[in-house]
């Protein structure tokens, strides 16, 4: 990982981690995360080598969505943040009986390359650039949210779906329902988050009102 992607990295950990980017801290986690990436590239590979029946037995499915005995919908959006084994989407989905074959899926990932810069939405505090794309008219019978990530031993997959309301008028995700469910999911495997880019235009010291010098010259944070 070059010198600007590590400062990225510093910066979206501060937020996550609610630590200074040039903390101690923040400066582990960058380094831990780049050998976690190698560790889970590896096995990746190995996993997608492995036929259907062999990839379902590595699996545990939380179904979080309550929609077992729903009529099966004409198209899916799948909504999710760059983590873990993410890339295997939507195979795991189809494996799990998540999402049947043939149905139309569209996926879209809140920290993916592009960002809506005129409506920020508000991420572990403070505004933030994330994509929120529009699925076209004919798949938004169903939206959900998902994550998948690499379990200890790095041989079978964490898979958690949950449903998403729709604005009754667009038809857009709950992106306020979206934005939570990934912080909780980035907290809990922060090392197995792959974001590229810097979510935030500062870091949080710079942002959060409780990084700001009081008048003895510290921080309310106490550094």
């Amino acid at each position: 990982m070059g010198s600007q992607q590590h400062a990225q990295a510093a910066l979206n950990f501060s937020y996550v981690l609610h630590e200074r980017s040039d903390s101690d801290t923040v400066r582990t986690y960058v380094r831990a995360r780049d050998a976690e990436r190698r560790k889970c590239s590896q096995a990746i590979r190995e996993l997608t080598r492995l036929p259907d029946a062999e990839l379902q037995r590595r699996l545990i499915v939380l179904d979080q969505t309550g929609t077992s005995a729903s009529p099966e919908p004409n198209g899916v959006q799948i909504v999710s943040v760059d983590l873990g084994t993410g890339e295997l989407f939507p195979r795991l989905l189809h494996v799990a009986d998540i999402i049947r074959p043939g149905t139309l899926t569209f996926g879209s990932l809140l920290d993916g390359s592009s960002a809506d810069h005129d409506r920020p939405l508000t991420f572990f505090g403070a505004p933030a650039r994330l994509s929120r794309p529009i699925a076209p008219s004919d798949i938004r019978d169903r939206i959900l949210f998902a994550s998948a990530v690499l379990r200890p031993g790095y041989k079978s997959i964490l898979l958690r779906v949950t449903s998403l309301a729709a604005d009754s008028e667009t038809g857009a995700p709950d992106w306020q329902h979206a934005t939570q469910l990934a912080e909780a999911v980035i907290r809990e495997f922060p090392l197995q988050w792959w974001c590229e880019r810097a979510l935030w235009s500062r870091p949080a010291e710079e942002t959060l009102p409780e990084f700001r010098s009081t008048g003895n010259g510290t921080t309310a944070c106490g550094h």
